[in-house]
């Protein structure tokens, strides 16, 4: 009778450690959490305004308002499928001049 007793609390003891450890993973970590609830969460926690300058953008956009500029880039496409390769390079060069 005694080993039935011992049997029965040890075996409520470790269900029950066995509960609070999930409870204490489950609350205090992101372990069960998906990527999009993680992403969320944390994206959620940044303050934009230390994140974006703002400031410094709105100066760039006057600034070529005012004044002429140019973009320049170029696009490299390589493709090989088996013996065909494809290779393509396109080179831009776009000028913005002031309106005023």
């Amino acid at each position: 009778m005694k080993k039935v007793q011992i049997l029965i609390i040890t075996l409520v003891s470790i269900l029950v450690l066995g509960c609070v450890t999930f409870a204490v993973i489950y609350f205090a970590t992101d372990i069960f959490k998906s990527d999009k609830e993680s992403f969320y969460k944390y994206a959620s926690q940044i303050n934009l305004k230390e994140f974006i300058d703002l400031e410094g953008y709105n100066n760039y956009l006057k600034r070529t308002e005012t004044e002429g500029h140019a973009n320049e880039g170029a696009i490299t496409i390589n493709v090989n499928q088996g013996e065909q390769s494809i290779n393509e390079s396109i080179k831009y060069l776009r000028i913005f001049r002031s309106s005023k």
